[in-house]
């Protein structure tokens, strides 16, 4: 939501559209241009459009394909002053140029939700005669040709075929909604227009493939002829009107204009990157290639589920469930059923990540139960935890139980893995894999009880996740990382959560805590750089402080998180400027985080009963939120000036209730029972 007036700052990032299946970034000057803002920032996500999906085969890490970029000549003139905003609650990015002579051209930038359309609005304003050039290039993410695809160009098509996959293959259609010069090589076409007076125009370019049809080159000419028939308002409306209801859907606020600014920069990040198949850290180069993470999956999954987008947080569960044979043929043989994920999933249930000790961890696989059993307690699905749901968490389980624990001086652990990988490899009884171990086996226990079936094997799990909890490491004071650890790490946290496995008064875990913040200056980002705390590593606490009851603290922390944002109010995986690290911004396990923190600082709920704002200091003295809570309930709340003016709380079919009593400070009113 912000504007940036001559040179960017040092942590720039251009601001992405995205539709959940191809994923941009759109520079100041109203293009894909390398140098269109000025400059490129350290860890740019580079100037490419993404597709996610659309890899290579001859990779043993399976790359995604770049599929080019648009970018434009104004006549000989340069940029000399560049504005830019991004509108997250209706997607769309607004540019304005001027250039040398006092030309001025105003852009606007959208990606249509339903299918891989870019519209580029150009409006004109000219001190002087110029021919424009608006090109599109089909061409790796450094702007060579890519020599892994055949292609060819006439009448603004590029049809193009990647030539270690020939069923890959699709076109690229460029064109405008004025009589623009088409002229085309074999991957670039490039629409020309004379501007002499104060006009408008408008780019269009569309992407297809024979994964999604038959015959792309007809829908590209089908498409082609309806937009120009209905027009670019017609289409924008639309697209407004998607965006709009993603919003209504669920939303959270406190009054507070930077930490709500990022929530909703977050809370768009998250549905520009909610592909059909689940949620990756990001769809580019910049972002492990689009690969899913189930460990990070988790936390966008539960940034969706909080704040009432269903739909789009079911994908999570379901992926791990459609992934599950390939992870259990992983695994297990002689009709075991143990399933191990992999590290960097593609699509297909496949191995994506490259060799190294990051392929030892074994925490994901507690994430990816997590998940499944979470989608559950916030929709009661009963029919989904059966038949997706607990297939997951009775093979993870399985998966510990058959392999993980060991028997060592009379105590009972977790092997050696990689933890956190701050804390390197071959870790044994580590704290955070341990407690998520633990939550994995309580998890299998519970929704084998709720599902009636499994009862001795769920017995079991009980057990050994009471033994392993009397094992975590420590030091008579506090837990420790791993046995003998002089490191500190934000593991720490994880008994608490994400695991939630920790009693909230055991003094070991407190203790832990506190430890760690004596030394989060040295420890507090995701790798050894710099100095601070990563911005998803402050999300995390800020949860934590919400569950302790240490209200000040969680939304100082989102605060402290507010202050890491970039130009766009968008999250780094880390944005220390003080220590000048940079890393991976647009990173969406940071979003993911941040919108659950802040719906969980708003509401929580333990059965029929439902805190409302309980977590929010005494200063604060509004809040609107429209959030899920546990037990298939969404609850509507707004105070104002210290005053409650809206409460409503509707049930899905699923939920038991016919009331629930909602808890609300004093200043807003106190308690009350709503009826169903």
């Amino acid at each position: 939501m912000k504007f940036i007036h001559g040179s960017p700052s040092e942590t720039y990032c251009a601001p992405i559209l995205g539709n959940g299946e191809i994923s941009l970034t759109v520079g100041a000057d109203g293009s894909m241009s390398p140098d269109g803002s000025g400059k490129l920032i350290h860890a740019n996500i580079g100037r490419c459009i993404w597709w996610e999906g659309r890899r290579y085969r001859g990779f043993d890490t399976r790359p995604l394909i770049p599929f080019g970029r648009f970018t434009q000549k104004v006549g000989k003139l340069s940029p000399v002053e560049s504005g830019q905003r991004l509108d997250p609650e209706s997607a769309e990015i607004s540019c304005s140029t001027v250039y040398g002579d006092g030309t001025r051209i105003e852009t606007l930038a959208l990606l249509h939700t339903d299918m891989n359309l870019i519209a580029v609005k150009k409006r004109f304003s000219p001190a002087s005669r110029f021919r424009y050039e608006f090109s599109y290039t089909l061409c790796r993410a450094d702007g060579e040709p890519n020599a892994l695809f055949e292609t060819s160009a006439s009448d603004g098509v590029i049809s193009w075929r990647a030539l270690d996959q020939p069923d890959c293959a699709g076109v690229v259609s460029v064109f405008s909604d004025v009589g623009a010069e088409t002229s085309s090589d074999s991957n670039r076409v490039t629409l020309s227009l004379e501007i002499g007076s104060e006009c408008e125009a408008v780019f269009y370019i569309l992407l297809a493939d024979r994964k999604d049809h038959d015959s792309p080159e007809s829908f590209a000419d089908r498409v082609r002829a309806d937009i120009l028939a209905d027009g670019f308002e017609r289409l924008r409306e639309y697209h407004r009107l998607v965006w709009a209801d993603y919003f209504a859907e669920g939303h959270a606020s406190v009054g507070d204009a930077a930490i709500d600014s990022v929530y909703r920069t977050a809370l768009y990040h998250l549905k520009c990157y909610a592909t059909k198949w689940s949620m990756p850290v990001g769809i580019s180069d910049a972002c492990w290639h689009g690969r899913f993470f189930a460990f990070d999956e988790h936390y966008m999954f539960q940034g969706l589920i909080t704040s009432n987008h269903i739909k789009e947080a079911r994908r999570v569960p379901e992926f791990r469930k459609n992934g599950l044979p390939i992870a259990i043929r992983r695994a297990s043989s002689k009709g075991k059923k143990a399933a191990r994920y992999p590290w960097e999933t593609l699509e297909d249930g496949t191995e994506g990540a490259p060799i190294g000790f990051w392929n030892d961890h074994i925490f994901h696989m507690s994430m990816a139960a997590l998940s499944e059993y979470e989608y559950y307690l916030y929709t009661l699905d009963a029919e989904f935890l059966r038949e997706t749901s607990y297939p997951v968490i009775s093979a993870c389980a399985e998966f510990f139980t058959d392999q993980c624990l060991y028997r060592t001086d009379g105590r009972l652990i977790v092997g050696k893995c990689t933890d956190l990988e701050r804390l390197g490899s071959g870790v044994e009884n580590a704290y955070m894999t341990t407690c998520g171990v633990v939550s994995t086996l309580k998890i299998f226990a519970e929704s084998a009880r709720l599902l009636g079936v499994d009862s001795e094997r769920a017995a079991e799990c009980e057990r050994l996740a009471a033994e392993l909890l009397a094992s975590l490491p420590n030091d008579g004071r506090r837990y420790l990382p791993y046995p003998g650890c002089t490191d500190r790490s934000i593991s720490a946290f994880s008994g608490t959560f994400p695991f939630d496995v920790i009693d909230r008064s055991d003094p070991l875990q407190k203790n832990a805590i506190e430890d760690y913040l004596d030394y989060e200056d040295s420890f507090g980002n995701m790798y050894a750089v710099g100095s601070g705390v990563c911005s998803w590593y402050a999300c995390w606490k800020s949860v934590v402080y919400s569950r302790l009851g240490m209200t000040d603290k969680a939304i100082d922390a989102l605060g402290y998180v507010a202050g890491t944002a970039g130009d766009f109010d968008e999250l780094f995986e880390i944005n220390n400027r003080a220590s000048r690290a940079y890393y991976h911004p647009w990173f969406t396990t940071a979003a993911g985080m941040y919108v659950h923190a802040l719906d969980e600082l708003l509401l929580r709920s333990e059965g029929n009963e439902l805190f409302i704002a309980s977590g929010l200091p005494e200063k604060y003295d509004g809040f609107d939120l429209k959030l899920a809570a546990k037990g298939g309930l969404t609850v509507e709340a707004r105070a104002e000036n210290g005053r409650l003016v809206k409460l409503a709380v509707e049930k899905n079919e699923n939920c038991p209730y016919d009331s629930v009593t909602v808890h609300l400070p004093e200043r807003f009113g106190g308690d009350r029972v709503v009826k169903l």
